[in-house]
């Protein structure tokens, strides 16, 4: 039996059911009907803004969290072998979502208040702050566009972090934090071979570089350090020392044991990188006696993925080493596993937490689990033993979908089943929240479609 604690008995189950039950009425499903027949138009720009209240839920379930008020009660969150607890030992479970980019910087003090209120109403426990840094927000935690480099904070766009982690902790929800999320390098950042991976803008972000160039790692250890020691202007309180403030991530979705490893090999047109990536699998294989000339081959499974998570562990280590030395208590989680097989989960057992995403597509619920794995089956192979498991990324696209309104309830189903701990879905908002409908223009624009 759970505990008799509200959040932790029901909370996986609160805002699935919320979300089934009104959309279920507003949006009845046939499986005969195309998405345009459901939803009259894909052009979200024609949808109606004023179907529900976009200040309040149909269904409020802010008594889940009424014991958790202020988030941070119980002292500091912590990994204890595959459960989380706090300090004082109450278990916990989070049932989360995501508010990202836009939505953070660009909501009124008054909506931040009272969407926090609303997060609560529909049963969330945990929000994740995303796309703090990325390069296509602006601004963002660095400031304006137009600076000339990443090295310092922005202090009104902190204070906007504050306000919001200061609200949501007030309504008994939890704050996850990421370090770095869409960081791209400029010019004044000082980064070693910064031309050559400048040369395309897409790819002008430290993923998979980070791993073999120690001016990147400085650079985030140096932002690391100025994040989690900045004091909130509301609280008081430090982020590293705010037990509101359940889970730190290293980086998004930036694995070298998949994703991009590749991006270092020679034919990607980045030598400096190159060759220190080749010195290290040369340096694995020789102190493991593997064969030299295949333990660099980033796409073959074999020595390949030996060295490639070995390469990314010990990363993970310093990292990790460094934040504790800073004084960070709660559990940090290294990156996320995205589609990856199962050889990228070695690497992400130095955090203290194996992170997943997992989205679905159209006829989800439809797939034979004999032949086709789904969303939830590529969630459970992450799912090491002896650690928590988080999803801090869940969904089903293209929007719109009509699989979105039963998957919550299967997906909350399955991580009480199964003892999945913290599952965030993406996301609730990454535009401003201060209007009933917000159809944005532009750069915005392209983002969202």
């Amino acid at each position: 039996m759970i505990k008799s604690r509200v959040s932790a008995q029901i909370g996986f189950f609160s805002l699935a059911t919320c979300w089934f039950l009104y959309i279920a009425i507003l949006a009845p499903i046939t499986g005969s009907t195309t998405a345009t027949e459901q939803f009259k138009s894909n052009d979200y720009t024609n949808w109606p803004t004023d179907i529900l209240d976009w200040r309040t839920s149909p269904v409020d379930l802010s008594f889940l969290n009424a014991q958790e008020k202020p988030a941070g009660k119980h002292g500091f969150l912590k990994a204890v072998k595959d459960k989380l607890v706090f300090d004082d030992g109450t278990p916990i479970r989070f049932w989360g979502t995501n508010i990202t980019s836009y939505t953070l910087f660009g909501t009124s003090r008054q909506n931040v208040r009272q969407q926090a209120h609303r997060l609560s109403e529909l049963g969330f426990n945990l929000v994740r702050l995303h796309h703090h840094d990325s390069y296509w927000v602006n601004p963002n935690i660095f400031g304006d566009e137009k600076s000339q480099n990443t090295l310092q904070l922005d202090a009104a766009m902190l204070e906007k972090l504050d306000w919001w982690i200061k609200c949501l902790e007030d309504e008994g929800i939890y704050v996850w934090l990421d370090l770095e999320d869409g960081r791209r390098f400029k010019s004044g950042d000082r980064i070693d071979g910064f031309e050559e991976i400048s040369r395309n803008p897409s790819t002008a972000n430290l993923s998979g570089y980070n791993y073999v160039n120690g001016s990147i790692r400085t650079a985030m250890e140096r932002f690391n350090e100025a994040y989690v020691n900045h004091r909130n202007d509301y609280t008081g309180v430090r982020y590293k020392d705010d037990p509101g403030i359940a889970a730190l991530l290293v980086t998004n979705e930036n694995d070298l044991t998949y994703h991009f490893g590749n991006a270092l090999l020679s034919d990607k047109g980045v030598p400096w990188h190159t060759a220190r990536y080749m010195h290290e699998a040369d340096a694995f294989a020789a102190a493991w006696g593997l064969p030299k000339g295949t333990t660099w081959r980033s796409w073959e499974p074999g020595p390949s993925k030996l060295f490639l998570n070995d390469l990314e562990h010990r990363f993970n280590e310093e990292i990790i080493s460094k934040l504790r030395a800073l004084g960070v208590k709660v559990p940090i989680v290294t990156t996320s596993t995205w589609g990856n097989p199962l050889f990228s989960l070695p690497a992400l057992t130095a955090g203290d937490i194996i992170d997943v995403h997992s989205y679905g597509r159209v006829g989800e619920l439809e797939k034979n689990p004999i032949r086709t794995a789904n969303l939830i089956d590529w969630i459970a192979a992450a799912h090491v033993a002896g650690k928590p498991l988080s999803v801090t990324e869940w969904n089903v696209e293209p929007f719109p979908v009509s699989d979105r309104t039963t998957v919550p309830l299967y997906l909350a189903a399955s991580a009480s089943y199964q003892g999945w701990d913290a599952l965030m879905q993406y996301a609730y908002s990454q535009v401003p929240l201060d209007s009933p409908g917000h159809r944005p223009t532009g750069r915005l624009s392209t983002i969202l479609q």
